[in-house]
C-alpha cells in the first residue's frame, strides 16, 4: 500500500514535485547568472565607450549633497577616486576661473527653468595641464516640482578643440594671404603706371633745369618738385612692397650699418618729443637683403613708434643682435611658419608709447589698418611685405598704456662682409655718338628719354613696344649701340623682346627700365651679360652712368640703383 501524507499527495509525487521545484529554481538561477554576465558586459561597454568618447556621467543627489562620478570622469578631470573627495565645490574648483561663472549660471538657470543646458568650458589638471571639455545636464523633480537631482554628461573635446583651432589659424593665414595677393595685383599695376608718370616729371625738371643759370631761384622750386617726385616714389615702394615680393637686389648686409644711416633722420625728427636711445652689438653677423628696402623697413618702425607716443616723456630704443631661436619663439612671430630655428639677426624698436591690445596686435600688419584714427594704414603693412621677402619675421610684443616693441628677425649670414653703398659719380660734359633704341609703351616716358639721350650725342630712335623695337634693330642693325628697354608693354613685353634681342645681337648692350614689382623677372635678366637695370622713377645722372658703362666698361659692377 503506497504512503501519503495528510494532504493525499504520495511520496513520488511529492519526489517529483520537488524535482520540477529545483529545476525552476536552477533554471532561475541559471537567468541570473546570465542576467548578470550581461550586465556586467554592458557595463564594460559603456565603460569602454565613455573612454573611447571621453565621454564621462555624472549624478548629484541635491537632496543628500551627494555626487557621483563614473570612472570616466576622473580620467577626464586628471585626479584618482581615492584621492580626490567628488562634491559640487570640488568640481568647481577644477574649472578655470573664467568659465567658473558661467558653469554656476547655466546650472542655477536649469534649477529655476528645468530647461537642459550645453556649455563648454575649460578645466585645469593637477599637474597644470588645461583640458576643454563640453558639459550637459537636466534635472529631475519630485512630485512637489521639487529638485531631487542632476544627472549629466561631460566629454572631453581638447583634440577637437585644438584641431579647430589649428583649421582656423590655416584658415586666418588663407584670408591674410588673398588679401595680400589682391593688394599685390592691383599695387603691381598701379605701381607700374605711377612710376612711369614720377619718370616722365623728373625727367621733365631735370631738362628745365639745365636750361636754367646756375642762380636762378626756379631752381629751388624744381628741386622741391624733385623731393616730391622721390617721396611719391617711396609711397608707391611701400604699396608694392605690401605684396611681399623678393627685393630688388640681395646683397650682405650688417644691420648696424642700416641704423647709421638712418640715425641723424630720427633725431632731427623726434628729439622734439621723445629721446632715441641706440643699443647696437658689435660683430653682428650679416643678413641677406636689400639696403635701402631694410632702412625704409626700420625708418618706418621708428616712425610708427614715434606716433604711439603722446606723452612728453617719450622713449624709443633701436637695438641690433644676434640670438637664437627655437621653434617655440618662432610659433609666437608674426610670418615664420615656414622659418626653421637657428641664429637670427634682428632690428628691434621699443617704445613706452600708448601700446595695444590683443585685438590691434592681431590685425597690426593688415593692409589699411590703422590704430591712430585717419591714414593709410600701409607702412606696417609694406614693413611685413619686405620683411617676408627676406626669409625674415616679426616679433610684436604690446600692452596698452606700456608700450610696444617690433623685433624684426632675419637669418644670419657669419663670415659675410658689407660696408656700406658708395654713391655713384658722373661726368656731366659727357658726350658721345651712335644710335639708341628706346622702347617704351609710355609716351612720356619715351618723350622725355629721348631729349636726356640726344643732350649726351646719341640719335634715339622711339619704339612702343617689343615688335616695333624688333624693326627698328633691323632696319638700323649697324649703328644701334644699345637698347633702353622698358618690360610692361603690350603686344610683345620687354623680357621677350630681350630674348630675340639675344638672339640676334647677342653683344648689344641694354638698359632694362622698369618699375614692376615681378623682382624675380628683373633678377633673371640682371645676371645676364652686358645687361644694367633701373628702378622707375630714376634721375638722368642714373640712367647716364648706367649707359655709360655699359658702352665703355662692360664688366664693371654697377651701382645698385
Amino acid at each position: 500500500m503506497m504512503q501519503s501524507d495528510r494532504s493525499g499527495v504520495t511520496v513520488p509525487e511529492y519526489e517529483a514535485r520537488l524535482r520540477d521545484r529545483i529545476r525552476e529554481l536552477e533554471h532561475d538561477a541559471a537567468q541570473r547568472r546570465r542576467s548578470r554576465e550581461a550586465l556586467r558586459l554592458r557595463e564594460a561597454r559603456l565603460v569602454d565607450a565613455q573612454r573611447v568618447a571621453r565621454l564621462g556621467g555624472w549624478e548629484w543627489d541635491v537632496v543628500h549633497n551627494e555626487v557621483y562620478w563614473s570612472d570616466e570622469m576622473y580620467r577626464i578631470f586628471g585626479v584618482a577616486p581615492d584621492a580626490f573627495r567628488v562634491t559640487y565645490e570640488g568640481f568647481l574648483s577644477r574649472i578655470h576661473e573664467e568659465d567658473r561663472a558661467t558653469i554656476r549660471e547655466q546650472i542655477d538657470a536649469t534649477f529655476k527653468t528645468s530647461v537642459p543646458y550645453l556649455v563648454d568650458f575649460r578645466v585645469v589638471r593637477p599637474d597644470g595641464s588645461l583640458r576643454y571639455l563640453r558639459g550637459e545636464g537636466s534635472v529631475e523633480r519630485d512630485s512637489s516640482g521639487g529638485p531631487v537631482r542632476l544627472i549629466g554628461t561631460c566629454q572631453d573635446v581638447t583634440a577637437h578643440r585644438k584641431q579647430e583651432m589649428e583649421r582656423q589659424g590655416l584658415l586666418e593665414q588663407v584670408q591674410r594671404a588673398r588679401r595680400l595677393e589682391g593688394l599685390a595685383v592691383l599695387a603691381d599695376g598701379l605701381s607700374n603706371d605711377f612710376k612711369n608718370l614720377l619718370t616722365a616729371i623728373e625727367g621733365q625738371v631735370e631738362l628745365a633745369k639745365a636750361e636754367l643759370a646756375e642762380r636762378s631761384p626756379v631752381r629751388e622750386h624744381l628741386d622741391q618738385i624733385l623731393g616730391t617726385v622721390a617721396r611719391s616714389a617711396r609711397l608707391t615702394d611701400q604699396l608694392a612692397g605690401c605684396s611681399g615680393a623678393p627685393p630688388p637686389r640681395l646683397e650682405a648686409i650688417n644691420l648696424n650699418d642700416v641704423v647709421s644711416r638712418c640715425v641723424d633722420g630720427f633725431d632731427r625728427r623726434l628729439t622734439m618729443y621723445a629721446s632715441v636711445r641706440y643699443d647696437l652689438v658689435e660683430s653682428l653677423p650679416c643678413v641677406r637683403g636689400d639696403f635701402d628696402q631694410l632702412c625704409r623697413v626700420l625708418s618706418s618702425l621708428v616712425e610708427n613708434a614715434g606716433q604711439s607716443i603722446v606723452t612728453a616723456n617719450g622713449s624709443i630704443v633701436v637695438a641690433t643682435g644676434v640670438m637664437h631661436i627655437d621653434n617655440a619663439h618662432l610659433a609666437g612671430a608674426y610670418l615664420a611658419e615656414d622659418l626653421p630655428e637657428g641664429m637670427y639677426a634682428y632690428l628691434r624698436v621699443a617704445d613706452n608709447g600708448c601700446g595695444m591690445d590683443d585685438v590691434a596686435v592681431e590685425h597690426v600688419f593688415d593692409p589699411f589698418y590703422s590704430t591712430k584714427g585717419p591714414g593709410r594704414g600701409l607702412g606696417l603693412a609694406w614693413v611685413a611685405g619686405v620683411v617676408r621677402s627676406h626669409r625674415g619675421a616679426i616679433i610684436v610684443n604690446s600692452e596698452p598704456a606700456r608700450g610696444s616693441t617690433f623685433t624684426a628677425i632675419f637669418p644670419a649670414e657669419f663670415g659675410s662682409n658689407r660696408s656700406s653703398p658708395a654713391a655713384g659719380t658722373l661726368d656731366d660734359d659727357w658726350v658721345d655718338s651712335g644710335s639708341i633704341v628706346v622702347v617704351d609703351d609710355e609716351p612720356a616716358v619715351r618723350s622725355v628719354i629721348k631729349l636726356l639721350v640726344e643732350r649726351r650725342g646719341f640719335d634715339v630712335s622711339l619704339a612702343r613696344d617689343g615688335v616695333e623695337g624688333l624693326d627698328i634693330l633691323e632696319q638700323t642693325r649697324s649703328t644701334v649701340r644699345a637698347v633702353l628697354l622698358d618690360l610692361n608693354m603690350p603686344r610683345m613685353g620687354g623680357e621677350e623682346m630681350f630674348e630675340v634681342l639675344r638672339r640676334r645681337r647677342p653683344d648689344l648692350p641694354v638698359v632694362i627700365m622698369t618699375g614692376t614689382a615681378d623682382h624675380r623677372m628683373v633678377e633673371r635678366l640682371r645676371a645676364k651679360p652686358r645687361v644694367r637695370v633701373l628702378h622707375k622713377p630714376f634721375r638722368a645722372a642714373a640712367l647716364m652712368e648706367q649707359l655709360r658703362a655699359l658702352l665703355y666698361d662692360p664688366e664693371r659692377q654697377p651701382t645698385a640703383v
